[in-house]
């Protein structure tokens, strides 16, 4: 990809066109993504959604900063507040079993 094409695209959008064209960048990529601490999770999929942390904050009734604090990997949510997050941004929580 040339430099131009790259300006102005987020990381995001960059690492989803890699994985568009290429199925086991994909599985990497989203196997990688599963092992993220959920606050970054969070964040990866809010901006996935198209939303912005203040746009969060506002259907929460919170805010901005209450949103950084969520998606930030030292704080410690509640668990109401984050299925609240997910449900906004299309996402449900569920419990998935490690691989021993």
């Amino acid at each position: 990809m040339s430099k131009k094409k790259w300006l102005g695209s987020s990381f995001d959008d960059h690492m989803d066109r890699l994985a568009a064209k290429n199925k086991k960048f994909r599985e990497a990529y989203d196997r990688e993504i599963n092992e993220l601490p959920m606050s970054a999770q969070i964040a990866i999929a809010r901006r996935k959604a198209g939303l912005t942390q203040t746009q969060i904050a506002k259907k929460l009734s919170v805010s901005q900063s209450a949103v950084a604090q969520i998606e930030n990997r030292n704080a410690n949510p509640t668990l109401k507040t984050v299925e609240k997050v997910a449900r906004l941004i299309g996402y449900r929580l569920s419990l998935i079993p490690h691989a021993a």
